[in-house]
């Protein structure tokens, strides 16, 4: 948005949830355990399947990786551009949400 103003609408093909930006790519975490890399054009780069009991609506995209919080499933979780977990963290967590974003900011 420039002066409040919308300057650009992508419309995706499912529910949205969560929305994290890098350099000219965005990230979305879509309904069905899914997080989608796409341009500012809205055009699909990468497609990754996770599992996850919650809504992907708490994640941040840095250095090729996705890290997001699954809340019911009380953990957070990084994954690499192709799906592959990296790493999880479960221990004492319960409903992590902005511990994505602290996280995140401490990692770099």
């Amino acid at each position: 948005m420039e002066n409040e103003t919308v300057t650009k609408v992508i419309t995706l093909d499912t529910y949205c949830y969560g929305l994290s930006s890098s350099d000219d790519s965005l990230v979305v975490g879509l309904i069905d355990d899914e997080i989608r890399i796409i341009d500012l054009e809205g055009n699909t780069l990468k497609s990754i399947q996770v599992k996850s009991e919650s809504y992907l609506d708490y994640l941040v995209y840095c250095n090729d990786r996705v890290i997001y919080s699954d809340y019911d499933g009380k953990a957070v979780y990084c994954v690499d551009q192709s799906g592959k977990q990296i790493w999880q963290y479960k221990q004492d967590l319960s409903g992590p949400r902005d511990f994505v974003q602290i996280l995140m900011v401490t990692l770099l």
